[in-house]
């Protein structure tokens, strides 16, 4: 769950690149498959998404070559870009099911493109429904609305125009804490410009400062990841975790901070340590 462009599909990408070999599927009415196949080249190989696109609109033999190399080896995973019912979900899956065996995982990208004639909590609940009648674990994405993930801001429960998360077992909050910071200025310079005490006006100056020379540097290329809620025993929640994404790419390294580190108020650390994958 999260807002638009904040690093969802990113995150389903390293979801997929874990799971290389094991049959599964993505409905994908949002991105086509090509778009899909560049995604997870340009993270296996380390190289420009971008320019592949580029390499691959012109027909650059190389370029299309690495993708068939790629293809190859995601080819227990199936794409399906056109929209999509409940229905044609279940053609897909008897079709992915006599080419490749059953599917390990499903991932629907992203919720509200269910190509059904009712609300989002609907399709949440049918899409539930669906995993259940074909007993297969599912990753559903789920696009919060402006007023509750627009700005950056924490994903919780409450976010999102939906059913309040009846339909998961997990929800993972993603979201740009770039995006929080720049919002967060854009208040103080309107608090700035009401109000009329000179001492006050230098502490926001200094707070603006702060932010935009120290902390959005800090968080230009990074995405926060938290576990919102988790149904299984012993049901532990997972406070938010910095990962650095690499633009290019699109791969996301985890970042680890000092456990007394706090956001947005505190100064983050100089230097930031990689550990191991998440």
């Amino acid at each position: 769950n999260g807002f638009a462009h904040n690093g969802k599909t990113l995150l389903v990408v390293e979801f997929l690149l874990k799971n290389e070999g094991r049959p599964g599927i993505v409905f994908s009415p949002d991105e086509t498959r090509v778009l899909v196949l560049i995604k997870l080249a340009a993270a296996v190989l380390a190289i420009s998404a971008e320019e592949m696109e580029r390499r691959v609109n012109q027909e650059d033999p190389e370029a299309i070559e690495l993708l068939n190399d790629i293809a190859k080896r995601f080819a227990n995973l199936a794409v399906f870009e056109d929209p999509v019912t409940i229905h044609g979900m279940d053609r897909a899956y008897a079709s992915v099911k006599r080419a490749i065996g059953e599917p390990d995982f499903v991932v629907f990208d992203f919720a509200d493109l269910l190509d059904e004639p009712v609300d989002l909590p609907a399709k949440l609940r049918l899409l539930k429904m669906w995993g259940k009648d074909h007993s297969v674990p599912m990753i559903v994405l789920v696009q919060s609305s402006k007023s509750m993930g627009g700005g950056g801001k924490s994903v919780t429960i409450e976010s999102g125009s939906h059913d309040r998360g009846d339909s998961a077992t997990f929800i993972i909050g993603v979201r740009r804490k770039i995006n929080m910071l720049k919002d967060h200025v854009r208040q103080l310079e309107e608090k700035l410009e009401q109000t009329m005490n000179p001492t006050q006006a230098e502490k926001i100056i200094d707070k603006i400062r702060d932010i935009q020379q120290d902390m959005i540097p800090r968080h230009r290329d990074t995405i926060t990841i938290n576990l919102v809620k988790n149904k299984r025993p012993p049901s532990r929640l997972v406070e938010e975790v910095d990962f650095r994404l690499d633009q290019e790419t699109g791969r996301l390294t985890p970042i680890y901070k000092l456990p007394e580190e706090t956001e947005p108020d505190a100064t983050l650390p100089m230097a930031y340590s990689t550990g191991k994958s998440a």
